[in-house]
């Protein structure tokens, strides 16, 4: 409890009375405190005010209380305080200790106090003022003996402000000009056309900035004025008087200072310095302009490699100076920096330089020449901004010549712009026969000629050789005569001297020639033979694709035809099964109690399945390739997994067809894969050769047109693939496990040539057959097959195609046959077998047989059969 004695008996108070009040207000003689009094409990009473007129309100000199958080104002006048603890106060926003006895120096403030307001005048304080006061609104410290220089923040508003430090020893009542600045950085946004700055500084003032404060800016007028962090910080809002006009790109703010007045203009929006003028006389330079900076601390110049030292800086004005003037250079590169932004403009000493600042930024390849505007480039550099390189175009391949003295070199893209608008090189280069023989097209940025290819197409640096090529033959017999031969052989005039060898011999005389066709008269011979066609600038070879047709060709195992399982086509060596026979040689008998086949295709892959009970063939076609005149891979095309395009229909005949699609070559070639389930055994025709596939078979068509070949000289390959699955079948374990892989052809091993395959397993054999026979650019032609891999399982199938431009075709077909040691039913594991005696008469003789019960027990158990016989009379 305060314990007082007042003047009057009705003011004899004691402060836990006054708990809920705002403001307490004690002006009574105090009787001095024997122990400090805590205030902390003062509830919600912000404001504090003892009058002490007999200064007895003291413990010691230091003062008796604990103040509590909630106290924002403390005003203690006229006590006998002699010391203070600074620090009790920082929960206060106003502190006023007047007309007391302290003495000691002002510690600097607390960068966390929250006091804004301090009255300490009329007491006995030593020392100076520490800047760190300038973060207060307010400071009075008049009659006290505080010394040294008063902070710039309170002289710059002396003329308001003077009277708050009288009567001290301060060394700058007469003070320097006011150092009020205001950088280059000011935010602003904008609600309702009213527009709210926020503006950062140096010296802004501490409160009443009405006093000192002027705004100005076109189409504006101030709302309002506010210190937001005293002399660091202001804000203030304007209103636009004319909505439909733009708000200003600058506004000005006028302060009134002592014995000055500073005007500093703000952006609204930042940008790089922009100088009109510079001048530059001996060491000094002046250069003037817009968007500088108040801070020359923010403010580096630099003129060539020399620094020149900033003295003074405004909105519109630098100033400084440097140490070396440099007279041997003109258009010296200078850099006027300010703060992030920088501009760079071009000086000559000993003048008045005029500054036209470039459209473009010049980048760090160049510099802005000011006297013209214009960026000048760097050595290898051009364009507006010297940011494009400085290209020099290709010599032409044919003379080494600069766009081949045949145009004009575009240094901007290297290219040339040349006089001939069709020809598009970039150098200008020409093929030594600019039209390519009119069988091609002049490639201008190689100077070669790219000639056409396939069906007429031609080879050569001129492209004036026909690429020839064989697509089909037409063969003549054993005893020789005539030869035909389809493909691409040129213009008539370009084939007088042609000569053609069949396996070395000449086939001559060559009765017909001309760009499709040559005739001619073959030698006697036989089997498979190569073909070479020459002329003094052509040359065509192909190792195996002419084969000498046969008086008669075999048939496999002549069909069976002993057992009249088929009959022989001695012209085509296929048989051609009579009814209840099926196979390659028609050896097997169709019975009905045979399993059947199931045929399913995979509409994603194209991978065929043949399952007959658990015995799982697979068909697939792997890659295509392109084989050399050497047998040299080319190139391969692997074909798996990338069918598109996929439909299934129905033949008229009611088989289920699909359809699979593939583009290679960039879409400049196509495959088609056709599968065909013959659900009812049916009659082909294909290549001139009629053929049977039994019901359950799959009969294959492949496509390949449009095909690219990089030679004239080379052919393509086909592989395909076959195998089993080595499934255990439970069902089926009477039957042969073992795999057996054979191939075969017509003329039962005297040729290389493969005509079939088989793979058997489980009894149950796969048979895939292969016709010698091929279509090729509209014709038919005899192609080869072969082994290309074989193992345990599978087999993989290459079939030969010859050079066909347009088109190949071919027909091979796959079935599953049940062989006849086919076993349908096996033993089985459990059988009771129950004899019964059965009486004989024989000649008289009465023969008893005694059975006796046998049990088998699996087929592994057998017991002795014990037979007695009796003789029961005689003859």
């Amino acid at each position: 409890m305060i314990q007082a004695q007042c003047k009057y008996k009705q003011h004899y108070k004691s402060y836990q009375n006054y708990t809920k009040i705002f403001f307490r207000y004690f002006n009574c003689p105090f009787i001095s405190p024997t122990s400090i009094i805590d205030l902390s409990n003062l509830g919600s009473t912000n404001t504090l005010s003892i009058i002490t007129p007999d200064r007895k309100f003291h413990l010691n000199g230091e003062l008796p209380l604990i103040l509590g958080n909630k106290l924002k104002t403390l005003i203690l006048n006229g006590s006998y305080l002699k010391q203070i603890n600074y620090r009790i106060f920082d929960s206060l926003t106003s502190l006023y200790l007047t007309n007391n006895t302290i003495s000691g120096t002002l510690p600097p403030l607390n960068p966390d106090t929250s006091l804004l307001y301090i009255d300490l005048n009329n007491n006995e304080i030593t020392g100076n003022i520490d800047r760190s006061y300038c973060n207060l609104k307010k400071l009075v410290l008049t009659n006290n003996k505080i010394s040294g220089e008063i902070p710039t923040c309170f002289t710059c508003f002396f003329n308001i402000l003077k009277n708050d430090f009288n009567g001290n020893y301060f060394s700058n009542y007469d003070p320097l000009p006011c150092t009020t600045t205001i950088p280059y950085n000011m935010t602003y946004k904008v609600e309702a056309d009213v527009y709210t700055f926020i503006i950062d500084g140096y010296d802004l003032g501490g409160d009443n900035l009405n006093s000192f404060v002027t705004f100005s800016g076109e189409n504006m007028e101030l709302i309002s004025m506010a210190v937001l962090k005293p002399n660091s910080q202001i804000s203030l809002k304007a209103s636009l008087t004319d909505s439909n006009k733009f708000a200003p790109q600058i506004i000005s703010i006028t302060y009134s200072v002592y014995l000055n007045s500073l005007t500093f203009k703000l952006p609204l929006n930042p940008s790089p310095p922009r100088p009109n003028t510079v001048l530059w006389f001996g060491k000094d330079v002046t250069i003037i302009g817009s968007y500088f900076t108040y801070d020359k601390t923010t403010v580096s110049i630099m003129i060539g490699k020399e620094p020149c030292i900033v003295s003074s800086t405004t909105f519109d004005k630098i100033t400084c100076s440097v140490s070396i003037v440099d007279t041997k250079h003109s258009n010296i590169k200078t850099f006027i920096n300010v703060g992030s932004y920088s501009t760079q403009i071009s000086l000559n000493p000993e003048q008045e330089n005029i500054i036209i600042l470039c459209a473009y930024p010049c980048m760090d390849n160049a510099y802005c020449n000011t006297e013209i505007g214009q960026c000048i480039c760097d050595e290898g550099f051009q364009g507006n901004d010297c940011q494009t390189p400085y290209l020099e175009c290709q010599l032409a391949i044919d003379n080494n010549q600069i766009c081949g003295n045949r145009g004009k070199c575009n240094n901007q893209t290297g290219i040339c712009v040349c006089d001939d608008v069709l020809n598009p090189s970039p150098s200008c280069s020409s093929c030594p026969d600019p039209l390519c023989g009119g069988n091609g097209k002049c490639n201008y940025s190689t100077a070669t000629c790219e000639c056409k290819k396939g069906f007429y197409g031609y080879q050569g640096p001129n492209c004036a050789v026909p690429s020839i090529y064989v697509a089909s033959v037409d063969p003549s017999s054993e005893d020789g005569g005539n030869a035909l031969f389809s493909g691409w052989f040129g213009l008539k005039s370009e084939s007088t001297q042609t000569k053609v060898f069949i396996g070395g011999k000449e086939c001559t005389p060559i009765s017909l020639i001309n760009e499709t066709t040559i005739i001619c008269t073959a030698q006697a011979g036989t089997g498979l033979q190569s073909v070479n066609i020459t002329n003094p600038s052509i040359y065509w070879f192909n190792p195996s694709i002419y084969k000498y047709q046969p008086s008669s060709t075999k048939c496999l195992n002549d069909c069976n035809e002993k057992n009249k399982g088929g009959v022989c086509n001695k012209m085509t060596g296929y048989c051609l099964c009579n009814e209840n026979f099926d196979g390659a040689d028609c050896s097997k008998i169709n019975n009905n109690n045979q399993p059947p086949t199931n045929t399913t295709v995979d509409d994603d892959t194209g991978l065929i399945n043949l399952n007959n009970q658990k015995t799982k063939y697979n068909i697939s076609i792997i890659s295509l390739i392109e084989v050399g005149i050497g047998g040299n891979i080319v190139s391969s095309i692997d074909l798996k997994n990338k069918w598109s395009n996929i439909t299934t229909t129905r033949t008229p005949d009611g088989n289920l067809l699909y359809n699979f699609t593939q583009s290679i070559q960039s879409n400049q070639s196509t495959i088609i894969y056709l599968v065909e389930e013959v659900e009812k055994s049916k009659i082909f025709t294909f290549a001139g050769i009629d053929f049977k596939v039994s019901s359950g078979s799959i009969k294959i068509t492949v496509l390949i047109s449009n095909y690219q070949f990089t030679s004239n000289l080379n052919t393509l390959k086909l592989l395909l693939e076959s195998s089993v699955e080595n499934i255990d079948n439970p069902d089926n374990e009477c039957n042969d496990k073992t795999i057996d892989i054979n191939s075969a052809n017509n003329e039962n091993g005297s040729s290389s040539n493969l005509n079939y395959i088989t793979i058997k397993k489980d009894a149950k054999i796969l048979t895939g057959r292969f016709l010698d026979r091929a279509e090729a650019d509209d014709r038919s032609t005899f192609i080869t097959s072969e082994i290309a891999n074989k193992t345990d399982q599978s087999l993989t199938i290459a079939i030969n195609l010859p050079h066909c431009v347009k088109y190949c075709k071919l027909d091979p077909d796959f079935s599953v046959l049940v062989s006849n040691e086919f076993r349908d039913e096996c033993p089985s594991s459990k059988k009771w077998l129950i004899p019964v005696a059965v009486a004989v008469p024989v000649v008289g003789v009465s023969l008893i047989v005694i059975a006796v019960i046998i049990l088998y027990r699996n087929r592994l158990s057998r017991l002795n059969l014990a037979i007695k016989l009796k003789n029961l009379g005689k003859k």
